[in-house]
């Protein structure tokens, strides 16, 4: 039986690290933007969940997925105590 699946393994493999590369990158300019205080990070969360909510609605499971784990990504530096805001 033949796969509907158009990329190899290892092009999903290679697939999968680009996208994770790119969602590290977008979470350092997250926690930037937060130190600088140009956003709130509850309000960038709250964005966030709300682009996740607008791309499950539409279908767009990778889209969302993409999302989600940068929200994990700023939810566990919650927890890390990375994002203590100086005073």
């Amino acid at each position: 039986m033949q796969s509907n699946n158009k990329y190899s393994a290892g092009e999903e493999k290679n697939i999968a690290s680009m996208f994770a590369g790119i969602t590290a990158v977008i979470s350092e300019l997250c926690e930037l933007l937060i130190e600088k205080k140009a956003i709130d990070r509850n309000e960038l969360k709250h964005r966030l969940y709300r682009l996740h909510e607008k791309a499950v609605s539409h279908g767009g499971a990778p889209a969302a997925a993409a999302v989600s784990h940068l929200i994990h990504i700023l939810e566990a530096a919650d927890t890390e105590g990375k994002t203590e805001q100086p005073k």
